[in-house]
């Protein structure tokens, strides 16, 4: 009894000396911890997306594209995309949204969707002037869309610019004479010649009225009977 007795005294001083004054301690003060540090890394800075700046519009006899002054083109439509898919394409690219009408057919043509963005027109579906595969035309009235971007043909040529001029700029383009002072341009051929299968000469074409450029329309065949 005495041993175990002494054993647990001995456990007591012990404990007791762990207390007294100038001990030395296993567990530090909150004075002697160090301060823990946090590290932050850095969030890298975005970098904001260039702005672009859209100058024209240009048809050919492919498609139509949204050019853009910083150069190069921001969207090229192929003629034989999905019209409302077409139309929403470029009025996104132009920031207008087309406006929407329908035309009921005649003796040519069936009953008529009209994608109108003022200067130019997407009109679905094209009609027996359509040339193969296209899904809608493009039909060019005036110099500029309703918030003024430019409507050209690639000689950079717009409604109202001078038939002589546009000419003298297509050079090698077929030429007819309709009469009436009605003179066409055959300003970008996309299959055929003049003289082949009507059906196979297609491409994109000018209409001049009166000296001066009233009308682009692309795609159509130059040469058909309705």
């Amino acid at each position: 009894m005495r041993t175990v007795h002494a054993g647990v005294a001995a456990l007591v001083i012990l404990a007791l000396a762990g207390c007294a004054p100038g001990a030395p301690s296993d567990d530090p003060t909150v004075a002697d911890k160090p301060t823990p540090t946090k590290t932050t890394t850095a969030k890298p800075t975005p970098t904001p997306t260039p702005a672009v700046h859209v100058s024209s519009i240009v048809v050919d006899g492919d498609s139509i594209s949204v050019n853009i002054s910083e150069g190069g083109v921001l969207v090229d439509i192929p003629f034989t995309t999905d019209p409302a898919t077409a139309s929403a394409q470029l009025g996104e690219a132009i920031g207008l949204p087309a406006v929407v009408t329908s035309v009921a057919g005649t003796s040519c043509s069936a009953d008529t969707t009209i994608y109108g963005f003022g200067g130019i027109d997407l009109r679905s579906p094209g009609g027996f002037s359509a040339s193969p595969g296209a899904q809608f035309v493009s039909i060019t009235l005036g110099a500029t869309t309703t918030n003024g971007i430019a409507v050209t043909i690639p000689s950079g040529h717009g409604v109202g610019a001078a038939e002589a001029d546009v000419l003298a700029a297509n050079a090698s383009a077929p030429t007819s004479d309709f009469g009436g002072g009605i003179f066409l341009l055959d300003y970008d051929v996309k299959s055929g010649s003049p003289g082949t299968d009507p059906d196979n000469f297609f491409g994109a074409l000018a209409i001049f009225r009166d000296g001066a450029l009233h009308q682009i329309s692309s795609p159509i065949r130059y040469e058909y009977d309705c």
